[in-house]
């Protein structure tokens, strides 16, 4: 029994002078430990003072700043980079924290509010992305004289917003369609952004009004494909005769909506055939063209010369053999 409570007393007593010696002990880490994605640096070896660097603004974006990381036993530049700016939230910066003995490497974010910067730092982001569009006026539009033209609306040229710049862009003629009318594009300023409306054809308005070109079809009448007049007189023509050949005698001939007076020309003779000239003839209400033809009649003697290596037709000619005498 004595042993026993001699035992537990010994231990007691150890256990008191662990506990009375424990607070003048201290573990001190050398290097950094990673837990959880958190970088935790020993302050012996605190990072050093950053590097600051002022990049161009770029429209859209926010620059997030460069850093020094603790790589292998050193310490190790990290360049910044660009982030993508986000309406209506800022970016805060990442950062060295020091907790007590030891660093720690908070990383930027992005965090909601478009408001002052939060305190420690940031940057306020209101999308600065660049606009998709221009934010002064165009210039005044310039003069164009393209004439008129049947069937056909002007669309007047305009300024065109391209490169960061003003561009002008020529305007062109738009088929005409009946009962509409033609509203011209314009520029429109919409929240402080111009912004191009297209032009368009709306249905024309009963009595007119309500701006844009009103067109009632003016386009040219297509010419028609057959005559409703008469035909001009015909044309006088001198021509020689021809041996073996009739005239057929020139006309005039509907085409493109206007008369047009073709020549005449010569026809091979047909034997035992005349020739019939071709006619205008009125239908109802128009003419129509009968063409000429050979028909049976009249004969037709081939009055052409005989050519020099053949004999005459008309002259029954005897070719009388010339014997040798003694024959």
């Amino acid at each position: 029994m004595k042993n026993r409570w001699r035992h537990l007393l010994t231990g007691l007593a150890f256990a008191s002078c662990i506990a009375m010696l424990a607070p003048a002990c201290v573990v001190r880490a050398r290097g950094h430990v990673r837990t959880r994605g958190v970088v935790v640096v020993d302050d012996t070896n605190p990072p050093p003072a950053p590097r600051y660097v002022t990049p161009a603004r770029r429209a859209g974006y926010v620059w997030a700043r460069g850093h020094w990381e603790f790589r292998g036993g050193k310490w190790v530049w990290m360049a910044g980079h660009w982030e993508r700016a986000r309406g209506g939230n800022h970016w805060v910066p990442g950062h060295w924290e020091k907790r007590g003995a030891r660093y720690h490497w908070i990383a930027g974010r992005w965090q909601a509010g478009g408001g002052a910067a939060p305190a420690g730092g940031g940057v306020v982001v209101r999308d600065h992305r660049a606009p998709r569009g221009p934010m002064i006026a165009p210039p005044a539009r310039r003069a164009e004289n393209p004439g008129a033209r049947a069937g056909y609306v002007w669309v007047t040229g305009r300024w065109n917003w391209k490169g960061n710049k003003w561009v002008w862009m020529a305007g062109h003629w738009e088929r005409a369609r009946t009962g509409y009318r033609w509203a011209p594009g314009r520029w429109q300023l919409r929240g402080g952004v111009y912004v191009w409306v297209e032009g368009s054809w709306q249905a024309a308005p009963a009595g007119g009004g309500g701006g844009g070109v009103v067109v009632r079809d003016h386009r040219a009448p297509k010419p028609l494909p057959y005559p409703t007049s008469a035909p001009p007189a015909r044309r006088a023509e001198n021509h020689a005769a021809r041996a073996g050949y009739v005239w057929a005698t020139g006309r005039w001939n509907w085409k493109g909506g206007k008369w047009m007076w073709m020549p005449g020309h010569w026809e091979r003779a047909r034997a035992g055939r005349k020739w019939t000239a071709g006619r205008w003839e009125r239908r109802g209400n128009r003419y129509v063209w009968v063409a000429g033809r050979w028909e049976a009649g009249v004969q037709v003697r081939d009055h052409r010369k005989p050519k020099p290596d053949e004999p005459n037709p008309r002259k029954n000619t005897k070719v009388k053999a010339h014997r040798a005498p003694g024959h």
